[in-house]
């Protein structure tokens, strides 16, 4: 900083008249600021993971797991909000019970591709800079039956929170009259519409004066009134629902945590980084893409496969995946169970779901943290589908991209999918399908 020095002089009237020198020696030792945790922070690019391992939690617990990383128990986790210098966003960030720094909101940078990322500011550690292929675009995607699975298209629907985090949300529109248009039976905004002709569930943050300053961890519950248009009776129907909210409507408040964020297909994700590797027969083929367009310091969340009936490795029930899982090892920190009693069943095997306390009937031994509350804050944002032309399930469930590319086929990459009632902690989906973007520290 720039500081203004001024100095005095006292005379004493009994000195004869005449001209007096002096010298003044002024010695100026810079004393930085130390960084002691997570809470020193003012940009996402200043996060390291030593920073992020000496980050202590409320309850001033100093004792450190096997990684080195003060451990965190739930209910004393740090949160704080941190600026992406490439483009001034704010985002909550908050150190969670597995040791790990994580992005408890979704990520919303803008692609442009006048504008590239660079190893300076982005998580770019295979190649110094990258130009983003296609700008992110403003409105959901034109029907495409036959998508790219190496583009890297992004999509911005505009700053809408979700409004009642734990309620089942229908957000179907009327079929379109253009019968070349794809019928969704999923909830779907199609293309042409927006969210807030399809959800009320969803506020529309980025005008009337909204402010991000609604602590919704802190507020008690209340009440909404709203009005979704049933796809099966053809009817828009009112409803009224009672529970946590994201938004204070008087005082035009929002807790930024609910904003639904960009969506982005895979090799977006990845900046392009993996799409020459993808392939192989076996687990062991497993890979993450080195490259991402998280902030610098940050990284795309770790994805493993589900091998409960593969014996030939010694892995077991009990032990359903065989390498790094960062959303399923954050789950276990909160409690949730190893395995659950339902499983999807993808093509090539079955995927451990774990049942959330969302649902109607809660199981017994279950966690009570709820993953669309404090401190996870997960939030139904949906997903983008070109080979549609929708914005499918928003309000009802929603992905989040991981960093590890499916084995079998190049068209499909790992990922996390959230519903309602479960959490899917590895899948797999097309390329060509636009994700939430969540980042956790390096």
């Amino acid at each position: 900083g720039e500081y203004e020095l001024n100095f005095g002089v006292k005379l004493d009237t009994a000195l004869p008249a005449g001209q007096y020198v002096n010298n003044v020696i002024v010695s100026a030792i810079a004393n930085p600021t130390t960084v002691t945790g997570l809470m020193s922070l003012i940009y996402m690019q200043d996060m390291t993971s030593s920073i992020c391992h000496d980050t202590v939690g409320y309850d001033q617990n100093y004792n450190r797991d096997s990684n080195g990383s003060y451990i965190i128990t739930p209910g004393s986790e740090v949160t704080k909000q941190l600026i992406d210098s490439r483009d001034g966003k704010e985002y909550w960030v908050a150190k969670l019970a597995d040791g790990n720094c994580w992005m408890t909101q979704n990520l919303a940078l803008d692609l442009n591709t006048k504008k590239p990322l660079t190893n300076g500011d982005s998580d770019l550690n295979s190649i110094a800079s990258w130009t983003p292929t296609s700008s992110t675009e403003a409105s959901v995607p034109q029907r495409d039956p036959n998508p790219s699975n190496t583009e890297a298209r992004s999509w911005n629907m505009g700053e809408y929170v979700l409004a009642t985090p734990v309620r089942g949300v229908s957000c179907n529109s009327a079929r379109p009259a253009d019968a070349t248009i794809h019928e969704d039976g999923a909830n779907s905004v199609r293309f042409g519409q927006t969210i807030g002709q399809n959800c009320t569930d969803f506020v529309n943050v980025a005008k009337d004066g909204w402010q991000p300053t609604f602590d919704s961890s802190s507020a008690p519950e209340g009440t909404w009134t709203g009005a979704n248009y049933n796809s099966s009776t053809g009817q828009t129907e009112a409803y009224t629902y009672t529970g946590p909210l994201s938004v204070d409507k008087v005082n035009k408040v929002y807790d930024a945590h609910y904003l639904i964020g960009n969506y982005y297909q895979w090799d977006a994700a990845t900046a392009n980084s993996a799409s020459n590797w993808i392939s192989g027969t076996s687990e062991d083929s497993l890979k993450n893409a080195p490259d991402s367009i998280c902030p610098k310091g940050w990284h795309l969340p770790l994805a493993g496969r589900n091998v409960t009936n593969n014996t030939s490795q010694g892995i077991g029930i009990g032990q359903p995946y065989n390498i790094d899982d960062s959303i399923y090892q954050l789950l276990l920190a909160y409690g949730y169970p190893k395995t659950g009693d339902y499983t999807y069943d993808g093509n090539d095997s079955s995927y451990t779901s774990i049942p959330t306390t969302i649902g109607n009937e809660h199981q017994p031994g279950y966690s009570e943290q709820n993953p669309a509350l404090s401190p996870l804050y997960f939030t139904r944002a949906g997903i983008t589908n070109p080979s549609i032309g929708t914005l499918r399930h928003l309000g009802s469930g929603s992905g989040i991209s991981a960093a590890t590319a499916y084995f079998i086929t190049a068209q499909n990459y790992m990922g996390y999918y959230m519903t309602r009632e479960f959490i899917y902690p590895t899948g797999n989906t097309g390329r060509f399908n636009g994700w939430a973007i969540r980042c956790l520290a390096r």
